[in-house]
Formats: structure tokens, sequence, C-alpha cells
């Protein structure tokens, strides 16, 4: 038997991110996670201000300002709700379950990351690693299971499994 190399750093990675996800809990998680998506999104409306404005486009500039704007208060509205969701997942019993909740969320994170590095791999993104990758998956039961059903398509026949249900 031969020592499947991507299924045993998937399994390290794994503990891994079960263990981040215990020690920051799900709401620290989601409250950085949400600060990382506006924080992207507000450097590319920057970007879309400078380049209306130096090239002149007035309306776009201004329509841009006002996405600003908007996006300003509603990201503002959102660090509020996460600011009091973060204060409560300091109770004691409520503890627990963020703390339960932030494993999940790690090890979601680590199987959403595989699937790039698997989807990056079957692309010819990374070389020889990739193909070595793609052989290991595909020699595995476990690893070909995971890569088959992202986090996307398992919603997705969830959702189609249980309005099947709720149709009968």
């Amino acid at each position: 038997m031969s020592l499947n190399f991507t299924l045993l750093v998937l399994f390290i990675v794994g503990l891994l991110g079960i263990v981040w996800g215990y020690k920051r809990g799900f709401a620290r998680a989601v409250s950085n996670f949400i600060a990382a998506i506006a924080t992207m999104f507000m450097l590319g409306i920057f970007l879309r201000i400078y380049y209306t404005y130096s090239k002149g486009q007035t309306i776009d500039l201004i329509i841009a300002i006002v996405l600003l704007v908007v996006f300003g208060a509603i990201y503002g509205i959102l660090r509020i709700l996460v600011k009091s969701v973060k204060a409560i997942s300091n109770l004691p019993i409520i503890a627990v379950v963020d703390r339960l909740l932030g494993m999940v969320l790690g090890a979601a994170l680590i199987v959403a990351i595989f699937h790039l590095i698997v989807k990056a791999s079957s692309m010819g993104f990374l070389g020889e690693y990739g193909r070595h990758i793609l052989v290991d998956v595909q020699s595995d039961v476990w690893l070909t299971w995971i890569a088959k059903y992202d986090l996307l398509e398992m919603f997705t026949i969830w959702k189609n499994e249980l309005l099947g249900k709720l149709g009968n």
C-alpha cells in the first residue's frame, strides 16, 4: 500500500483548521471574514474612483462615490450587529456553541481550499504538483468523494432533496 501524500496533508491541515476554528470561534471568524470582504470591496471602489477621476468620467465618479457612502453605511450596520453577536458569544453556554460552530467553519474552510487546489490542478495551474494531486485524488475513495461534492453542490443536493420531500 502506497502512502497517499495528499490525503495525509489534507488530514493534518484539516485538524489545524478545526483547532483554528475552536480557538477563534464562529462569531470572531465571521467578523474577520466580513471585514476582509469589505476591505476588498472598498479597495475596488477606491480604484474605480481613481480610474473615473483620472479619465474625467464625472457621472461614473459620482456613482462610485455614492456607492462608497452606501456601502460604508451598510458596513457600519453590519459591524454593530457583529459586535453584538461577539459580545453574546462570550456567555458560557453560547461560548461552547460558538466554538463548536467555529470548528465546523474551520473544517469547511479547509475543504473549500482543497476544492480550489483540485480545480487549479485540473486546469493545469499547479504543474507537476497538480498532476500528483489529481492522481492521489483519483486513487483514494475519500479524496474522490470530497473532491466530487464541493460545498455549493452539496447544498444544492440537500436543497433538492428537501424540496422533493416537501413536494410529496
